[in-house]
């Protein structure tokens, strides 16, 4: 689990086990499976074209064949096979 901003957990498998608690879940995992749960075909085209690859920066220039493509790719695939 991150801390802070550029901060990072390095407490160990066990520690996490406990942050996941009775569900097992783990809650930094919990908005984008619910994203996608919500609509698969704008989770696959959002998650590209903002912070996967850093296209949310003021200075970047998406691109929109690496962002329609990502999404082709995450349309063609079950939801299922990923898990």
């Amino acid at each position: 689990m991150l801390g802070g901003e550029g901060s990072v957990d390095h407490r160990g498998a066990a520690a996490h086990a406990e942050d996941r608690g009775e569900s097992g879940q783990s809650p930094l995992l919990d908005g984008p499976q619910l994203q996608l749960a919500a609509n698969r075909s704008l989770f696959y085209r959002d998650l590209p074209a903002g912070p996967f690859y850093d296209y949310n920066r003021t200075a970047a220039k998406a691109s929109e064949a690496v962002i329609q493509n990502w999404w082709r790719q995450g349309i063609m695939g079950g939801a299922e096979a990923y898990h």
